[in-house]
This record gives C-alpha cells, sequence and structure tokens, in this order.
C-alpha cells in the first residue's frame, strides 16, 4: 500500500508539472503574438472601439509587387504602408461591431486618391445610420461610453491612419480617442464622428494612390496603401512619459452567485505619450526633404469594473 501511494503520488506530481509547462507556453504565446479573442474571458466588455489586441501589427511591408488583376490600374504598384489590427464578433454588441467593420471595410476599398486630391474618410464612407446598413454597437460619444449606430467604424480610420503614417502621405486632420484604444498601439488611433471629426490627408506625391482594406474570417482588418514608388522611409516612435495605474470600481450584482466576481470592463491607465515620426527621403537626390513630426498625446483614465456578489 506504501508502494501504490508513493507510485501514485509521484504520477500526480508528473502531471501536475506537465500541466504547468502547458499552461506557460500558452499564456506565452498569448503574451508574445500580442493576444486574441481566445485569450479573453467571455465576460469581457471593452471600451467603445476596443478589439482584441493590446498591440497591432504596425510593420511596413514594402517593395510588394501588387498584380495588375487586383488593381485593376494597369500598373504594377509596391505597398508604401499596412497596418492589421484585429476585432471581436461574439454577442449582439460585438456581432453588431464587426458587422459595421465589415461594412465600412467594404465601402472604403478599392478608393483611389489622386495627386493633390485630399482624402476625407467621412466623405468616403458617408453617414453611419440606420438607413445606410449600419447598427448599434458600442462607441465612446463624449468621452462616456455608449451605444450608436455605426460603433466600430473608428478601428477603419485608426487602421488607415496607422498606414498612411508609414506611407508618408501629408496628414491634414485627426484626433486620438479620449481613452487608450486596446486594438492599436497607443498613438496610432484616430476617432471619427460624422459630420463633425474627420481623418483627412492630402496625397502630396506625383503619382495616384490606392487604398485596399480587407477583413478575413479570422477578425482581422488589414489596410494597406499602394502607390508606384516609396517615396519616404518612415519612422515612427512612440515614447511613454506617464502611466498610471488602473483604479478599480465594484459593483454589486446579486444576479451572480454569492462569492463570486467578474471583470466587466478592464479599464485603461491615464497615458501622456510622444509620437515622432520621421520621414527620410528613399531617393537623396529627390527634390523631397527630411522632415520630424513631434506630437504629445494624453489620454484619460478609465477604472476596471469589477460585479461582485
Amino acid at each position: 500500500m506504501v508502494k501504490n501511494k508513493s507510485t501514485r503520488e509521484t504520477v500526480l506530481l508528473i502531471v501536475g508539472i506537465t500541466l504547468f509547462f502547458i499552461f506557460c507556453m500558452v499564456l506565452e504565446r498569448y503574451v508574445v503574438c500580442g493576444t486574441n479573442s481566445a485569450a479573453s474571458p467571455p465576460m469581457q466588455t471593452i471600451e467603445s472601439d476596443a478589439g482584441t489586441q493590446d498591440d497591432a501589427s504596425l510593420d511596413v511591408i514594402v517593395n510588394t509587387p501588387v498584380t495588375d488583376a487586383i488593381l485593376d490600374t494597369g500598373r504594377e504598384d509596391v505597398v508604401l504602408g499596412s497596418t492589421t489590427t484585429a476585432f471581436q464578433s461574439y454577442g449582439r454588441l460585438y456581432s453588431n461591431r464587426a458587422r459595421n467593420i465589415r461594412l465600412a471595410t467594404r465601402i472604403l476599398n478599392g478608393t483611389v486618391v489622386q495627386p493633390s486630391e485630399t482624402f476625407s474618410f467621412n466623405q468616403i464612407v458617408g453617414p453611419r445610420d440606420r438607413e445606410h446598413g449600419f447598427r448599434e454597437a458600442p462607441t465612446i460619444i463624449n468621452g462616456e461610453m455608449s451605444e450608436s449606430y455605426g460603433g466600430g467604424v473608428c478601428q477603419i480610420a485608426s487602421t488607415l491612419f496607422s498606414s498612411v503614417l508609414y506611407s508618408g502621405l501629408t496628414i491634414l486632420e485627426t484626433r486620438p480617442h479620449t481613452h487608450y484604444m486596446h486594438y492599436i498601439g497607443p498613438g496610432f488611433d484616430s476617432t471619427v464622428f460624422y459630420d463633425y471629426v474627420d481623418l483627412r490627408f492630402r496625397n502630396d506625391f506625383n503619382f495616384p494612390i490606392t487604398i485596399l482594406s480587407e477583413t478575413n474570417s479570422s477578425n482581422e482588418l488589414t489596410i494597406r496603401i499602394l502607390g508606384r514608388e516609396i517615396v519616404y522611409n518612415v519612422l515612427v516612435e512612440v515614447q511613454t512619459l506617464l502611466r498610471r495605474r488602473i483604479t478599480e470600481q465594484r459593483i454589486l450584482n446579486e444576479n451572480l452567485e454569492p462569492g463570486t466576481q467578474r471583470i466587466t470592463d478592464f479599464g485603461t491607465s491615464r497615458m501622456r505619450v510622444r509620437r515622432t515620426i520621421t520621414y527620410t527621403p528613399v531617393n537623396p537626390n529627390t527634390t523631397w526633404q527630411s522632415f520630424t513630426i513631434i506630437n504629445n498625446i494624453n489620454y484619460a483614465p478609465t477604472p476596471r469594473l469589477v460585479e461582485f456578489h
């Protein structure tokens, strides 16, 4: 009996250690890769346009040929800038949000901006209302969490803004969100509100650019800016100047089992970041000049909401 007990304890110890290492491997995968919806609790309710990852991929895809069949422009272009972000689709509200993102993505896809022309997000995507096929979803209005038609469209504007930054196009109008957005890194977000807040940029290159936007079955949104040649090497650096701890707000919910709790909003930190964008001409023998743009951006905090009983 003593021998069997010892053997059983040894087996349980080995199984426990194995499960611990498997857990660590899975956890490391989500931390390193930026996480996706599988890493978030099913009860998570993130503010406004919050998506499924803390930091989006902000790498620039360069010198990638695109076939004429894709562009249908009679020329072969390269990717000037590209950004991918992720979004959720579970539950009614996030299902509506995902639908709004896919709808606006289809509207934006294939937009061509000629030399000296100005692009307006609100003009191209148009009103985000029921008549145009949009649904109610989480959004921020006057700094407060709410629901409105077209919720989620800001994620497209932010993803586009990031791609435009890396393309070297001239930003004319952009405004960061009141709070830090989980679906993209700080300093790369851009809020929009039809007829009030817009995202605008001008094509100062001597060739047209094309916007390709698409979503896939993995709930990823990718926006690429295409053009004849890469004019600028663009370096974007974001320095965190201030970051405060997230405060917690506990809310009694008698519908929960006694002694249990759940997080309904993970909250956001008070943050101040400095964004430095450095533009360097690819060809030093051209008339294009090197220059740097520095912006300080402030994000207000939101508390972590914990329901308990």
